[in-house]
C-alpha cells in the first residue's frame, strides 16, 4: 500500500501531490499540471497509469487532465485511510472493568455466493473473530457456485457482517 505518511486527524494542509498538481494564486484553484489520475476515495493524483491509489490502495481512480481543476481535501480528512488496521473492529466492553477486549486482525479471504442473486464475492474477514470486513470482486456466480454453496462447499455471503461472527471472545 502506501508509501505516504499518515497525518494527524487534525491537519488542514491541503492533501495534494505537487507533481500533479498546483495552486494558482491568481485564480485561487487548484489545477492539474499534467494529465493525471485521481483517488475518488482520498484524492490524491498519480501517474495516469496507475490501477491503485499509491497513497490509499483504493481502485476507484479517476482520470484528471492538465489544466483541470481538482479539489483537495485536508490531510487530516484522510488521515485515516493511510494507517494500517492492526486491530478487528469486533471489540467487546469488559461489563465489570469498563475495558476494551480487542484481539489482532488476521485477514482472511473467502469465497461466499449470495444465492438470492446469483453473485458470488471474495468476502475479507477476521479469522479470529468470523467478523466480516468487506467483499469485494463480485460476479455472477456460475451454476456450478450455485450448486457448492447449496451443498455447503461454499459460504453464503450474509447482508450483515454481525451476523457472521461464531466465535465469542
Amino acid at each position: 500500500m502506501s508509501q505516504i505518511a499518515p497525518a494527524d486527524i487534525g491537519s488542514v494542509e491541503p492533501f495534494v501531490n505537487r507533481d500533479f498538481v498546483k495552486y494558482n494564486p491568481l485564480s485561487k484553484k487548484w489545477l492539474a499540471t499534467t494529465a493525471n489520475k485521481t483517488c475518488k476515495l482520498c484524492g490524491w493524483s498519480q501517474d495516469p497509469k496507475a490501477i491503485l491509489c499509491e497513497s490509499c490502495g483504493s481502485p476507484s481512480l479517476r482520470l484528471v487532465a492538465k489544466n483541470e481543476q481538482v479539489h483537495p481535501t485536508s490531510e487530516g480528512a484522510t488521515a485515516h485511510l493511510r494507517r494500517p488496521v492492526k486491530y478487528c473492529w469486533h471489540e467487546r466492553v469488559d461489563p465489570d472493568a469498563g475495558t476494551s477486549i480487542k484481539h489482532p486482525l488476521r485477514e482472511r479471504t473467502r469465497k461466499v455466493v449470495n444465492v438470492s442473486n446469483a453473485e458470488i464475492y471474495d468476502e475479507h474477514f477476521c479469522e479470529t473473530c468470523g467478523s466480516c470486513f468487506s467483499w469485494t470482486g463480485g460476479r455472477t456466480a456460475t451454476p456450478e457456485e450455485i450448486k457448492d454453496c447449496k451443498n455447503g462447499k461454499i459460504a453464503r455471503k450474509t447482508t450483515e457482517p454481525t451476523l457472521i461472527m461464531g466465535a465469542n471472545l
